[in-house]
């Protein structure tokens, strides 16, 4: 009785210490934006989304028509925070500070609980908590999907050291429950099969006492779970609007070797961390050989290693096969966009380097007692050390002109910083230096249509149409799915009076895109210019449909359907413009002229 209340004091106080330091390191980001980028896509710029929870909402997330990834239940986690929160992005984020929290506890539990060397789990947990590679994961409220995935892979790891100790047909119904909600984070978890095994062989020594066919065989129905997930995601990756083009086989997995070391020297001194790390290729260059070489030796040294001490210190090997199973999905050998890596690709692989580091401290503590204090000490600076690096990074995220100029400055040749701060500086009226960045960018990646349609975007504003179609246009031809952009084109070309092009540009976006809202708003406005009033008003409610919930869409419906003599529908969408923003000046000037009865015409 007593070592068990002296065992739940002692989780206590880890749990404790665990929330003190996530806080130290996070807290802040209740107090930071969108960042745009992927939050724009996911959460900002998802009508779906911005409505909350829904039935409706709920079968949009389950669907595969919305790339470029499918992960659903992150998608409805989104939701729920807008359904409690609104769009408040201090919140969202503070949601994922409590996530990745909860999954720093249950990795110290998964720890603890499967080796009984609970101050490992502890040492393992913390590093998890608070290393500088973490951030990125939990200040940027898109990625989401890592510490809702991340809790979801702890638990199921956790069900399956229970069904290891103890096997019995429902504990594995749940390692599989816990696996499927787990691939419907965030589809990565496709390897959960592999770090299980790698558990199976230490600590659970399972392989000793049945052998490894028993602990295979188990693993082959959460594969056949796997299996369609995978077969999901890539049919909605194959759709993404910004695939480009591949790089050669060869270039991509000398990149690969290269990122495997480079994500092991970041967490030993984990410095010059950046948003996006271009690809070489995806500027004209290639992974030097010597490069690709080197780490391919290096990586063949450590499996080598790793495999000579298997008897000795088993958890090298079984950490090590942990981070390169879960590490691989990840490395671009099938690409996925023009990264070379990326920090959050690490926040399950390093798990596994997390552990066997704190085995190798419990080693070299020993048996003395003045060991264990020195081994303590240091293990506990480099904790503070890490978090205090860590909080210093999350501080870049406060404001996306920080943090993408901070990966401007930190990196080579990154376009995408420079595309991206380009768009920051223009909002802020500051043309001259976005066009400056912009073509920057372009100059280092000419293949970019996102920053020749960033470009466009302020040369249209300062009144260069022609130079700004041109850049649509460019950007159109290298990818035909850019949709954004011939919604750009189109809108441009309305302005000028060519409505005909402009409903070209529409229909062509509608024909990549069919569920796009502001397409059909867009092609309702170009119908109602030429007086195709009714095709006009299918498009309108079409956006409505889409999610495009907007006062302005309401009002021109309102309109048109007034001016059809639908009066009693008509008032019904003015009503709601008006409820949605009660300074539609539109809107409440149709809704006069309908009161005065004279119907609501232009």
């Amino acid at each position: 009785m007593v070592e068990r209340k002296r065992r739940r004091g002692f989780l206590a106080a880890v749990a404790a210490a665990l929330a003190a330091v996530t806080i130290f390191v996070f807290a802040q980001v209740g107090k930071h934006p969108f960042i745009g980028l992927d939050d724009t896509r996911d959460i900002v710029g998802s009508a779906q989304v911005r409505d909350g929870l829904s039935l409706e909402g709920a079968r949009w997330a389950f669907s595969v028509g919305h790339p470029p990834y499918w992960h659903p239940l992150t998608t409805l986690s989104h939701m729920a925070d807008v359904q409690l929160f609104g769009m408040d992005a201090g919140a969202h984020l503070l949601v994922n500070v409590a996530l990745h929290f909860t999954g720093a506890v249950l990795f110290f539990l998964l720890v603890g609980s499967s080796t009984g060397r609970w101050w490992s789990g502890a040492l393992a947990a913390a590093l998890f908590a608070v290393h500088p590679l973490r951030v990125e994961s939990v200040a940027w409220a898109a990625e989401r999907k890592d510490v809702l995935s991340g809790v979801l892979w702890m638990s199921a790891l956790l069900a399956a050291v229970r069904h290891g100790r103890r096997p019995a047909p429902g504990r594995l119904v749940l390692v599989a429950g816990l696996f499927g909600l787990g691939l419907l984070a965030k589809p990565v978890l496709v390897v959960l099969p592999l770090a299980a095994l790698a558990m199976d062989y230490w600590p659970l020594g399972r392989f000793r006492s049945a052998g490894w066919r028993l602990p295979a065989l188990e693993k082959l129905p959460l594969a056949l779970l796997a299996l369609p997930v995978g077969l999901i995601t890539w049919q909605v990756v194959r759709q993404t609007t910004f695939t480009e083009r591949s790089f050669p086989l060869g270039e991509r997995l000398a990149n690969a070797a290269v990122s495997v070391v480079a994500y092991l020297g970041q967490t030993v001194w984990p410095t010059q961390l950046a948003i996006f790390y271009p690809h070489p290729a995806s500027v004209g260059g290639s992974t030097p050989g010597w490069q690709a070489a080197g780490a391919g030796l290096l990586l063949a040294g450590i499996t080598a290693a790793a495999w000579q001490l298997r008897r000795s210190r088993p958890w090298l090997l079984a950490g090590w096969a942990w981070y390169l199973a879960a590490l691989g999905p990840t490395l671009g050998i099938i690409q996925n966009w023009e990264q070379a890596r990326a920090d959050r690709f690490t926040y399950l692989p390093l798990a596994g380097i997390f552990w066997a580091l704190a085995e190798e401290a419990r080693v070299l503590a020993g048996g003395s007692a003045r060991a264990r204090r020195a081994v303590a000490a240091v293990a506990a600076a480099a904790v503070l050390a890490l978090a205090v690096v860590a909080r210093q990074q999350v501080a870049l995220w406060r404001d996306p002109e920080t943090l993408f100029g901070h990966a401007l400055g930190v990196t080579r040749d990154n376009w995408l910083a420079a595309s991206q701060l380009g768009v920051v500086l223009s909002r802020q009226g500051r043309d001259a230096e976005a066009e400056r960045l912009l073509r920057r960018a372009i100059a280092l990646r000419p293949l970019s249509p996102i920053a020749r349609n960033n470009l466009a975007i302020v040369l249209d504003r300062t009144g260069r149409r022609e130079e700004a179609a041109r850049e649509y246009a460019a950007a159109i031809a290298q990818n035909p799915w850019y949709v954004e952009a011939r919604v750009n084109l189109g809108t441009l070309r309305l302005r000028e009076g060519r409505t005909a092009d402009a409903i070209a540009e529409y229909r062509g976006a509608l024909a990549r895109s069919p569920g796009y809202a502001p397409a059909h708003f867009n092609l309702g406005l170009a119908l109602e210019a030429a007086g195709r009033w009714q095709e006009a008003l299918e498009h309108y409610d079409a956006a409505l449909r889409a999610g495009m919930r907007t006062a302005l869409v309401h009002a021109r419906i309102g309109v048109l359907l007034g001016r059809d003599g639908r009066r009693a529908e008509a008032a019904v969408h003015l009503e709601e413009a008006l409820r949605l923003d009660p300074g539609a000046a539109e809107a409440a000037a149709a809704m006069w002229r309908l009161r005065e009865g004279s119907g609501p015409s232009e």
